[in-house]
């Protein structure tokens, strides 16, 4: 407060066209003043942070987190930077290869994709869609890929719920000989998305997510999931939500600058 005018200041991360944007930007009047703090003026900042950060997010967020602009996050297609010309290719031979297993779990239709790391680009190379339950995943997944290390990141929640049994989801995927590499919570749904856009595009134009080309199901959320107006989240009434989610886990808990291996969240975001 100063003498008799009254004063607000608010502080926030530019995160879409909302409230912020609204009331400093768009609408801004004599009495209003916007200062647009840019972290890549930080010069506090550790060495090599703005590179990882470049590395690790996709554009619009470099835009919102490092530039301090205003940003459309949350209408339009979800995974925007998916080109099937880019991303869609014949896998190589993989056979050896530890797997990685992203898991949604749902009653009736468990989904799941399977993957390898080959340095820090992710190849999917398989995908279980619609599975009746957990059992029947894990099953699956044994049939096609016998006396192979899995590491799974499932949906979070299933750690407290099952879809078929007495046992939780995560406990059954354990009782398969399936480690299991997720956090206690689901990261926040932005966050998964960002992770996801991050490996099909970042800021510096690498493309680190490969497809193949059998996995139609995968493909096909990634090109038609979209926002939903109303929230401003992913749309989940159309049943392009499972598969991305369970790729989305993968990602965020494997490539994630801030959880990589890590296999526990350190209650910190990088903006």
């Amino acid at each position: 407060r100063s003498g008799n005018v009254q004063q607000l200041y608010a502080a926030t991360t530019p995160e879409g066209y909302g409230w912020a944007f609204n009331t400093f930007e768009k609408n801004a009047g004599e009495d209003t003043g916007l200062l647009r703090a840019r972290s890549i003026d930080n010069p506090f900042l550790p060495e090599g942070f703005i590179e990882s950060l470049r590395s690790n997010y996709p554009e619009q967020l470099i835009l919102a987190y490092l530039e301090g602009q205003f940003v459309n996050l949350t209408t339009g297609q979800v995974y925007s930077r998916f080109d099937r010309d880019r991303h869609v290719k014949k896998s190589a031979d993989y056979s050896d290869e530890p797997l990685l297993m992203g898991v949604d779990f749902n009653v009736g239709n468990t989904n799941a994709v399977i993957g390898v790391r080959d340095g820090d680009k992710l190849v999917i190379i398989d995908e279980i869609s619609k599975s009746h339950d957990t059992d029947a995943l894990c099953k699956e997944v044994q049939r096609r890929y016998p006396h192979r290390r899995i590491r799974a990141f499932p949906d979070s929640s299933g750690g407290n719920r099952s879809t078929n049994s007495a046992r939780t989801d995560i406990a059954i995927l354990e009782g398969y000989g399936f480690s299991n590499c997720s956090g206690r919570a689901n990261p926040p749904i932005k966050d998964r998305v960002a992770s996801v856009q991050a490996l099909l595009e970042n800021s510096k134009g690498e493309v680190r997510l490969e497809v193949a080309p059998h996995c139609s199901k995968l493909i096909e959320c990634l090109e038609l999931q979209s926002y939903d107006e109303k929230t401003g989240d992913p749309d989940k009434q159309n049943g392009y939500d499972h598969m991305v989610d369970s790729l989305g886990y993968c990602i965020y808990w494997e490539f994630s600058l801030l959880y990589a291996r890590a296999g526990r969240g350190t209650g910190i975001r990088i903006y």
